[in-house]
Parts: C-alpha cells; structure tokens; sequence
C-alpha cells in the first residue's frame, strides 16, 4: 500500500497541488495528508502550512500540523 501510495498517488497530488490546484488549500492538504502517510513529517508539516496558509483556521489542518509536529 505504501508503493502505491509512493509511486501513483504522490505524484499525482503533486502534480495538482503545484499546478492547477495551486492556490487550493484543500489540494496542499490532501498532500500534506498522503505524505504524513508516508512517514515524511516535515514535508507534511510544510504543506499543511500552506493549506492553512490559503485557508486559514480550518480545524483538521490545525489538527494535522499538530500531528505533523508531534
């Protein structure tokens, strides 16, 4: 599961984040999300950042910095 994750959906996510889906916050936080999956902690943290960066105070992006930070 975690190839998978790694190698179909990451680059996926990124690809959207970083395009398209560029000043989304939800797009940042599915990527937080799949990295903080996959254990890359501070990539996460610096993704749900700008989530909240670009939609301030929503609580589950607090609540996975947090986890991120933990």
């Amino acid at each position: 599961m975690f190839e998978k994750l790694q190698n179909e959906l990451l680059p996926e996510v990124e690809r959207i984040a970083y395009g398209p889906g560029e000043s989304l916050g939800y797009a940042h936080f599915c990527h937080g999300v799949v990295l903080r999956i996959l254990k890359r902690f501070n990539e996460a943290e610096a993704a749900f950042l700008k989530s909240n960066e670009l939609n301030p105070g929503c609580v589950n992006t607090l609540r996975e910095i947090v986890l991120c930070m933990g």
